[in-house]
């Protein structure tokens, strides 16, 4: 890697921060150099085995008055070898064991996706097969899809084969009382895969998806409607400004986890596009991108054991005082890769990107938080900030950032 002190800019400490390497649970075999900086020569060497290695910024006590920064390579070595091959992720089964609902539909005599309610079909098909294939098409359902507790509903393509909510039915019609369009049971082992999910517009109450599947389950390659949001005076023309309705929640996991993977949750008039909330089951959340809402992207409340590699969010020009991370009563999560991504667009500042309150063991590895754009909009005013005792961390960029 470049030195940090080399590279173009690197007067800016928050371009000299911005040099990141994390290596963590990894192993290493006959590879007597692990990290060699270009300029200097400098080089890191590792015996075979377990591995632990950081360069750049390490900021530790985090939000504390024992918080400390320290740059440069950081590595710690354990003597037993371990095999980290493996995977968290569940296989899809086989497609021999695949039922389609088209063939559902038709054994009932029913046509599905020309415009009437698909639900009776679509629940009939999830509660006679555990593996629901969805072929591509656009499919109405006026209510709950509701998964048993081992059903598995698989799609190949989450922008060509969508569940859509009827526009304006009173089903979904009550923010305080949300329904789900697809919902899974606590404690189920469910996979739900390749498909795009849209609550359409006059539907206050209605969520995306409601997870409460547990460990062995997977949600993956999802997206949903596609909705900037924007105050009620802006003017048509861009399709992603001319959408007008409210939503309750765009993904919401309650009590559950697994494995979450590649999911766009870009449905801006949303309250939020992820909340987790009263969960322990340990999760591994890969590439999630959450992005274009009012006031927050992502809300955690009472979660540990999470783990989100791959992070984004995203706000826009009128979501420009959207929050990117809330944390609530968390603890015992991991943040690595992250991009708080604020684009150049934005009409002004916001005072940080992480919100903490009442939370504690959590650990940012890797983080990319600044855009030399007009860097005083967008910039965050700090990278992470306990909302309570007013602490925060201005730096937008660092390799690791530790609170206790």
């Amino acid at each position: 890697m470049n030195d940090s002190d080399q590279l173009p800019g690197a007067t800016d400490p928050r371009i000299l921060n911005s040099n990141q390497l994390n290596l963590v649970n990894s192993v290493v075999r006959r590879t007597p150099t692990v990290l060699t900086l270009a300029q200097s020569g400098r080089r890191t060497s590792a015996r075979d085995g377990g591995i632990d290695l950081s360069y750049g910024l390490r900021i530790t006590d985090a939000l504390s008055a024992r918080e400390a920064r320290a740059d440069g390579v950081a590595i710690s070595q354990s003597a037993a070898d371990r095999d980290v091959l493996t995977t968290d992720v569940p296989e899809l089964p086989s497609v021999a064991n695949w039922v389609s609902v088209a063939d559902v539909a038709a054994r009932m005599g029913r046509t599905i996706g020309a415009g009437g309610d698909d639900l009776p079909v679509f629940q009939a098909a999830v509660d006679r097969h555990e593996n629901v294939f969805v072929p591509i098409g656009s499919y109405l359902l006026a209510g709950t899809l509701r998964l048993r507790q081992h059903t598995n509903l698989i799609g190949l393509h989450p922008r060509q084969t969508w569940l859509r909510t009827p526009d304006g039915t009173p089903y979904f019609g009550d923010p305080d009382r949300p329904r789900a369009l697809v919902e899974t049971p606590l404690g189920g082992r469910n996979i739900v895969h390749g498909l795009g999910l849209d609550t359409a517009r006059n539907t206050p109450g209605a969520v995306n998806v409601s997870w409460r599947s547990g460990r062995g389950s997977y949600l993956a390659d999802i997206a949903t409607q596609f909705v900037k949001w924007h105050p009620d005076d802006v003017p048509g023309g861009d399709p992603g400004y001319t959408y007008k309705g409210k939503h309750k929640y765009g993904v919401w996991v309650r009590g559950g986890g697994g494995v979450l993977s590649n999911v766009w949750s870009s449905n801006g008039w949303a309250d939020n596009g992820l909340l987790v909330e009263n969960t322990s089951v340990s999760t591994s959340a890969y590439e999630l991108s959450i992005e274009h809402h009012e006031h927050r992207e992502v809300v955690l409340r009472q979660v540990s054991g999470w783990q989100f590699l791959g992070l984004q969010t995203e706000d826009h020009i009128y979501g420009w005082q959207s929050q990117a991370l809330e944390l609530d009563r968390c603890h015992h999560l991991l943040f690595g890769n992250s991009v708080l991504f604020r684009v150049a667009t934005v009409l002004g500042p916001y005072p940080y990107g992480v919100g903490l309150r009442d939370s504690h063991a959590i650990v940012f590895r890797g983080t990319r938080g600044y855009r030399d754009k007009t860097p005083e909009f967008t910039q965050w005013g700090a990278a992470v900030a306990d909302v309570r005792s007013g602490r925060s961390v201005p730096d937008p960029e660092f390799a690791v950032l530790t609170i206790r």
